[in-house]
C-alpha cells in the first residue's frame, strides 16, 4: 500500500502537470518510449460536459411549468436543449411569446424534434417515420426559422429504421436513453451520425403512484459523474409533469416549489465544478482528447474542494502511479 502523506506530496506535481498541459503531453511521450504500454490507458476523449434537455414542449399543458423551467435556464445562462411535439405547437400564445422572448434570442438554447403527436416511432414503418420527422422539422421551421438536427424518439423508443429515417431527412443528433437499451459505445468525433442518451434525469416514472416523481438532486449529481467518467458526457433529461403540484391524482399547472428549488440548487451547485454545460448537438464539438483521465481531473478538483474523501482521492493517484504518469520521489 503506498503511504497516504508520500501519496498527497506527489498530488502537487500532480497540479503543476494538469496546468503546464504541453509539457505534461511531452512527459507522457517520453514515457510512452520507456514503458511503451502503459500510455494507451491514458489517452481518452471526452467532452466532460453537461446536456440538459427539457421534453414534451407543446401548447396549454403546463405551460406556466415550462416557461418557469425555460426562465430558470435563461437566468443563469446555461445551454438548454428543447424537445418540441409539432402538431401540438404554435397556438398557445402565452407560450409562445416566451420562447420567442427567452429561446429565440439566445444562442444558448436548441430546438429538437420530438415527434409529431407523441408516437411509438418503433411502431411505424420506415416510410411513416420519415414523413413524420420531416413533418415536424417543417412545422419548427416555420415556426424558429431552424429545421433541428436533433431528434429526441417519444418514449426514448427507437429502431434500426428510426436512425435510417433521421439520416434521410439530415439529422444527426439522436437522445434516446441509456435505460431504454441505447448501449455504448457513444463515439464522440469523427462521425456523421451521434448518439447522446439520457444518463440521469429529474424525475422517474413510479408504476405504483402512475406519474412522475422528481429525484433528489444527491442521485442526479452521482449519475452525472458515473457518465462523465463512463461516456465523457451526460444528458440529463426533465419533464414539465416532475414540477407540477398533483391534485385528485393529475398534474395541474402549478408550481412544485420543492421541485423547483432541487433544480435550482442542482444547477448552481454543478457550477461549482469544472463541468461545460451545453445542448445536446454541441457535446462532439466540444470533446478533445485527454492526456489525463478525466474522472482523475475532477476528482482532484472536488477533493480539494471538498467534496469527496481522502480515500476516493488516494485510489485516483494510485492509478496513475499504476500508469507510470505520476512519478513518487524515492527521498
Amino acid at each position: 500500500m503506498i503511504d497516504k502523506m508520500i501519496l498527497f506530496s506527489a498530488f502537487f506535481s500532480f497540479i503543476i502537470i494538469l496546468f503546464i498541459e504541453s509539457d505534461f503531453v511531452e512527459a507522457v511521450q517520453d514515457n510512452k518510449l520507456q514503458n511503451e504500454g502503459n500510455l494507451e490507458n491514458t489517452i481518452e476523449i471526452s467532452c466532460n460536459c453537461i446536456a440538459f434537455r427539457l421534453d414534451d414542449i407543446q401548447d396549454y399543458w403546463l405551460d406556466d411549468i415550462q416557461i418557469e423551467l425555460i426562465r430558470i435556464f435563461y437566468e443563469r445562462e446555461i445551454p438548454l436543449t428543447l424537445g418540441v411535439l409539432g402538431k401540438n405547437f404554435g397556438n398557445d400564445e402565452k407560450l409562445i411569446l416566451e420562447i420567442n422572448n427567452m429561446v429565440l434570442q439566445n444562442s444558448l438554447f436548441e430546438i429538437a424534434n420530438h415527434g409529431w403527436e407523441h408516437e411509438d416511432f418503433t411502431k411505424l414503418s420506415a416510410d411513416d417515420q420519415k414523413k413524420l420527422l420531416k413533418k415536424t422539422n417543417e412545422k419548427l421551421q416555420s415556426f424558429f426559422g431552424i429545421s433541428p438536427e436533433i431528434f429526441i424518439p417519444p418514449f426514448n423508443n427507437f429502431d434500426d429504421e428510426t436512425i435510417q429515417s433521421m439520416k434521410a431527412v439530415n439529422m444527426t443528433y439522436l437522445s434516446s436513453s441509456i435505460v431504454k437499451g441505447d448501449k455504448p459505445p457513444f463515439p464522440l468525433k469523427n462521425s456523421n451520425f451521434y448518439r447522446f442518451p439520457e444518463t440521469a434525469t429529474l424525475g422517474e416514472y413510479s408504476f405504483d403512484l402512475d406519474r412522475f416523481v422528481g429525484v433528489k438532486k444527491e442521485k442526479v449529481i452521482e449519475d452525472i459523474e458515473k457518465s462523465i467518467d463512463n461516456y465523457g458526457f451526460a444528458v440529463i433529461t426533465m419533464h414539465p409533469q416532475e414540477f407540477s403540484m398533483i391534485k385528485d391524482g393529475k398534474n395541474v399547472n402549478e408550481l412544485n416549489i420543492d421541485q423547483i428549488t432541487e433544480l435550482k440548487e442542482l444547477l448552481d451547485e454543478i457550477q461549482e465544478y469544472n463541468i461545460k454545460f451545453v445542448t445536446l448537438d454541441k457535446i462532439n464539438q466540444n470533446s478533445k482528447e485527454n492526456s489525463i483521465p478525466q474522472w482523475i481531473k475532477n476528482n482532484a478538483e472536488w477533493w480539494a474542494a471538498g467534496k469527496i474523501d481522502d480515500q476516493t482521492f488516494i485510489q485516483s493517484l494510485q492509478y496513475l502511479v499504476k500508469q507510470g504518469i505520476l512519478i513518487i520521489p524515492q527521498n
